[in-house]
């Protein structure tokens, strides 16, 4: 057969879907054979169900819950994919239709978006949901919990070694007295000074007594610290209020003994 015998190259473009991919073959049949090749790159395929009914609501200025519903075919979701602001904030189980943000703020707005995940690809995003949060609560709701680190400075005393003005420095942990809320305190100063604090609103205060804690030639004196703050900061932290700041003062007064007379230092603080 010559070259002008040979007839139009004839192309079938069969397509299947092959674990979810897209495929598309080209058949040429021409004088030469039949040639198969594939033609284009595999495309992947959008989940067919997306999540609706996304809600945002503010539990308190710092937690807001979300709660929408699944797709009503889930399967392939691998799970789902939370957006703020237009940021990712969390990756959740697929089989959760519920999250308590509790990264927010008081006194702010956030705006957030969902969408399904899967083997195939993701879903369409959800209608965006807004919400904002209220106002912090008080000074005197804020649980003071944890480690603080105090700077001090001398104001009064009448220790020989001590002068007005002299920088001091500790640290201080609290434990509430209470699973929650804000409440009475066991406090330890240095690690090793326990005592209760009496909450009063946001004000704290107490005394701190150590057996043998002053030096005097080589005895050693009781020594009582009385300490006296307020917080005055706090922040939200995984949805609980928590002091962030405090500052009062606090006096250290050592028993006379062995010949030492008694003495005291009076010093306002702050601390975080």
């Amino acid at each position: 057969m010559g070259k002008s015998d040979c007839p139009v190259p004839v192309m079938f473009r069969p397509t299947a879907v092959i674990a979810s991919v897209v495929v598309t073959l080209t058949l040429v049949v021409s004088c030469g054979g039949t040639k198969t090749k594939a033609a284009g790159r595999p495309s992947a395929s959008a989940l067919s169900g997306a999540p609706t009914g996304l809600t945002a609501a503010a539990e308190s200025g710092g937690a807001v819950r979300l709660n929408w519903k699944a797709p009503a075919s889930s399967s392939g979701i691998t799970g789902y994919t939370i957006y703020r602001d237009g940021s990712q904030l969390k990756f959740v189980s697929p089989s959760l239709t519920a999250y308590l943000d509790t990264t927010v703020q008081p006194s702010h707005s956030y705006s957030y978006v969902l969408e399904a995940m899967g083997a195939p690809g993701k879903s369409a995003k959800t209608t965006p949901v807004s919400v904002t949060t209220p106002e912090p609560p008080p000074m005197s709701e804020a649980r003071v919990e944890g480690r603080f680190l105090i700077e001090a400075n001398v104001t009064k005393t009448s220790f020989k070694n001590y002068h007005v003005g002299d920088p001091y420095g500790t640290t201080w942990y609290f434990t509430p007295l209470c699973d929650e809320g804000s409440c009475n305190v066991k406090t330890g100063a240095e690690g090793d000074k326990e005592s209760v604090l009496k909450r009063t609103g946001a004000r704290y205060k107490g005394k701190v007594t150590v057996p043998h804690a002053a030096q005097c030639g080589s005895a050693m004196l009781a020594e009582t610290e009385t300490i006296d703050f307020r917080v005055t900061d706090a922040i939200f932290k995984a949805g609980v209020w928590l002091a962030a700041a405090i500052q009062g003062t606090f006096r250290i007064d050592t028993a006379a003994g062995f010949g030492c007379d008694a003495a005291y230092s009076e010093l306002s603080f702050k601390g975080d």
